[in-house]
């Protein structure tokens, strides 16, 4: 964080994260980056100790999560009825968005065969299940199976993702996406629905609220104001295309057209999705996978109180500033 941005009242610090975290878990926390899904099963349940924000470190269109075989006959929602799914987490907020774009195809989820495992040997998954009854048509992955692996056998019908396997961007990939053309789909619901998919948002804790009830505001505000300042940054920095440079010419061909055309922005201003310039010590959700940054924001009133961390996609790490008469930070 390059500073510019300011809380009013508040000392705020930004960290990384290679994971999000669980912020009820722990007690130093005053909030964090918190996956909507979570939160909305929390809050249905009437778990109410976190408050959310209505602003989303990460979103994201949903069609292109579904694999399938490259010689598989499946190119749509609808035809994905009984069949054999395997995901990488059942309480998932991206995965509880494909499933519901699955549903509004026609399919009835509970004639589906789901299990829930890694995407590759030796990664993360089965833990992923969830903390609440699960309907009786999903299971846990056999210890050492993979979503990868068990699809390029054939004994699946398809996988849902958030990440790509490695091989799915090589030339000889058995894998393609269920929908030829996602993009077109993604445009699609966007116009019907006016939106684009929250993954995670920002929460704080009620009792930090309480104290503090003023926090909220002024934090969106703060996040917002990231956010314009994010954007003004990439205008200056991205290459703008000239009028007409995107038409190929007898002198420039097309490869040359497209690349002319692209929106680059490299070295040390690449910019993260956050609106806040990124550093190399910087990581992302699943160790960096996301693309997403996440970071830790901590908190100090003007009238002091411990050192707390909320974390929140992150450009770059902070200036270890504090506001003048507040303790410093606690790690």
């Amino acid at each position: 964080m390059s500073g510019r941005v300011k809380v009013p009242g508040f000392h705020v610090e930004i960290d990384a994260r290679d994971v999000t975290p669980d912020v009820l878990s722990e007690p130093g926390l005053d909030g964090g980056e918190t996956s909507i899904s979570r939160y909305v099963q929390a809050h249905a349940a009437g778990d109410d100790r976190l408050v959310a924000l209505p602003t989303f470190v990460k979103r994201g269109f949903r069609h292109r999560c579904v694999l399938v075989r490259a010689d598989s006959p499946l190119r749509s929602f609808d035809q994905l009825a009984c069949a054999r799914i395997d995901l990488t987490g059942w309480p998932d907020s991206g995965n509880t968005w494909t499933r519901a774009l699955i549903r509004a195809g026609g399919v009835d989820l509970s004639g589906i065969e789901w299990r829930v495992g890694p995407l590759a040997a030796g990664a993360v998954g089965t833990e992923r299940l969830s903390n609440r009854p699960l309907p009786p048509n999903v299971s846990a992955m056999a210890e050492g199976e993979s979503l990868a692996r068990e699809l390029a056998a054939g004994r699946l019908d398809a996988i849902l993702t958030s990440f790509m396997p490695p091989e799915f961007f090589t030339p000889e990939s058995r894998f393609r996406h269920l929908l030829d053309d996602h993009p077109a789909a993604e445009r699609a619901y966007w116009a019907a629905t006016g939106f684009v998919p929250g993954i995670h948002l920002v929460t704080l804790k009620r009792d930090v609220v309480e104290v503090h009830p003023e926090l909220p505001a002024v934090l969106l505000a703060g996040l917002e104001a990231s956010k314009r300042h994010w954007l003004g940054r990439r205008r200056l920095l991205a290459d703008t295309p000239r009028p007409g440079c995107c038409t190929p010419s007898p002198s420039r061909p097309k490869s040359s057209a497209r690349t002319g055309c692209r929106t680059t922005v490299t070295g040390r201003h690449a910019l993260g999705s956050s609106g806040l310039r990124r550093r190399d010590r910087v990581g992302s959700v699943n160790g960096g996978q996301a693309g997403v940054p996440v970071g830790l924001i901590t908190t100090h009133s003007a009238s002091g109180g411990p050192g707390r961390h909320l974390p929140h996609a992150l450009g770059r790490r902070p200036r270890r500033t504090r506001r003048k008469g507040s303790p410093p930070a606690h790690s």
